[in-house]
């Protein structure tokens, strides 16, 4: 449920001017003006892109990467498993005693009403700001408690979520959610993908995923053994027969660990750091598809979230602002790290 960097769910209005205006796909190659970068020269060899997080707003972790997908491939998808019913909308900045998460005044209630708003702001953001070629909100819920169980809670309630649970106990809920077997939520996502058919995947890491967020490494974790279950002929999936087994070319996974991780040194984190090379894609650069730096992109998805923003409009003034204070924000970079992983 995190952004890019801490500060990301506090309701700063980073606004700028991101021309959004339609464009053409660049004839020259974004990766021939780079230095060599396997991430890139990965997207650059897939025709379809499926990013998959837990959360709406993981996607920020890579945001600019994600942008840069419809210059360098053709096709884009957006997946979060969960609507994100769990989200502490009570928490408060210890100065100005705001609420540091924008889903209405009052605070949205947790669960449906809470995944509801969530999931119309991912929904926009990947229409209108990435312009996505699909969407899917999967029906697994966020935190550890049933939706039933957060429905029943009163506006009030203390916050309740993982602690640092390991993946697979958070998987298994997830299983129960849906009333399905153990092997329930990895099916679903075997079933993305051989719907997609991408030809690469980027999801969070298994080792910090950004925040050491439990559901972050369940989600890594699931997307790393669903592309290998979706190659399998003999992996049973309903929906697509064994015909349809497809096998992923690239899996990449978002780098990024927030400091106060870095800070407790990495108290979150399980396993050891991934062996591959770290590589910091470049923000900086102009994109003819957005008419726009990637860097203007992420800086206009995160004011989305920031906002609340669920009609994808913005005034003119408040977007021309938003190009003029995300640089400042003290926990954003024009660059991105991103690791190729290498073991499928």
């Amino acid at each position: 449920m995190i952004l890019t960097r801490p500060r990301a769910h506090a309701p700063f209005i980073i606004l700028a001017l991101c021309s959004l205006v339609a464009g053409c796909r660049s004839s020259t190659s974004p990766v021939s003006a780079q230095q060599s970068s396997a991430v890139l020269v990965a997207l650059e060899d897939s025709k379809r892109v499926m990013w998959l997080g837990a959360h709406p707003d993981d996607e920020n972790a890579v945001s600019g990467l994600l942008a840069r997908v419809k210059d360098v491939a053709r096709k884009l998808y957006f997946v979060t498993l969960t609507p994100g019913e769990n989200e502490n909308t009570r928490a408060s900045d210890p100065i100005s005693g705001r609420f540091t998460n924008p889903w209405g005044e009052p605070s949205a209630k947790r669960g449906s009403e809470l995944g509801e708003r969530r999931a119309a702001v991912f929904r926009t953001l990947a229409k209108r700001v990435y312009r996505v070629d699909g969407i899917d909100i999967g029906p697994f819920v966020n935190g550890p408690l049933s939706l039933a169980d957060l429905d029943a809670l009163p506006p009030d309630a203390p916050f309740k979520g993982w602690v640092n649970e390991p993946p697979d106990l958070v998987i298994r809920k997830w299983a129960n959610d849906v009333g399905g077997t153990p092997d329930a939520p990895k099916a679903y996502v075997v079933s993305l993908i051989r719907r997609w058919r991408p030809d690469a995947v980027i999801g969070w890491d298994e080792w910090c995923s950004g925040s050491g967020n439990p559901e972050h490494r369940a989600s890594a974790k699931l997307l790393h053994e669903a592309v290998k279950a979706a190659a399998d002929p003999l992996y049973p999936d309903p929906a697509h027969p064994a015909a349809d087994a497809w096998k992923v070319k690239y899996v990449l996974a978002a780098a990024v660990v927030i400091p106060p991780l870095v800070e407790c040194g990495y108290c979150k984190c399980q396993g050891e750091p991934p062996s591959e090379q770290l590589e910091n894609i470049a923000l900086d650069v102009h994109s003819d598809f957005y008419g726009a730096e990637y860097f203007d992109i992420k800086c206009r998805a995160i004011s989305g979230y920031a906002n609340a923003e669920q009609d994808g409009d913005l005034t003119p003034t408040e977007l021309a602002t938003i190009r003029a204070n995300c640089p400042a924000e003290p926990f954003l970079e024009p660059s991105e790290p991103v690791r190729l992983l290498l073991s499928f």
